[in-house]
């Protein structure tokens, strides 16, 4: 066996490998360059993603303890009349209070119409985003 014979054989090897490096370089910069403009697209859409989930939290907060104060009181008159079988007319007429109250204070508490309106500017912009993330991952997908 000839060591030269071997040492031209792993030259020839490294030679073959060396000249598939520029097809490689080029798909890593290939990707890396989409994956920066996609993080210009997309870090802001997250941001406000993020920005519209604290909206809806702030919104279903807002307001809502008097909503819950009106719950409680119509649990409570509920269970008082059940433990009396229904059969007891005060009490039944305290849970149809206590449910009148409770549809006024929800029907008249401005964080619902909040809470709409912070879910449907979610809905909205987290629409945007899926679009753009999904043609970005396509994108990378394809380069690769």
């Amino acid at each position: 066996m000839n060591i030269f014979s071997e040492v031209v054989k792993g030259l020839t090897w490294v030679g073959k490998e060396l000249a598939i490096v520029p097809d490689w370089i080029k798909k890593v910069v290939t990707v890396t360059n989409d994956v920066e403009k996609d993080a210009e697209i997309l870090l802001p859409e997250t941001v406000l993603i993020i920005e519209d989930v604290d909206a809806l939290v702030v919104a279903a907060v807002k307001d809502s303890g008097s909503a819950i104060t009106s719950a409680e009181n119509l649990v409570a008159a509920i269970t008082t009349a059940a433990k009396a079988d229904a059969l007891n007319i005060s009490d039944d007429e305290a849970v149809l209070v206590a449910f009148k109250a409770f549809i006024a204070e929800v029907t008249t508490s401005s964080n619902y119409v909040d809470v709409i309106a912070a879910e449907k500017k979610l809905v909205v912009d987290f629409d945007g985003f899926k679009g753009d993330a999904v043609a970005a991952l396509q994108k990378l997908e394809a380069d690769v």
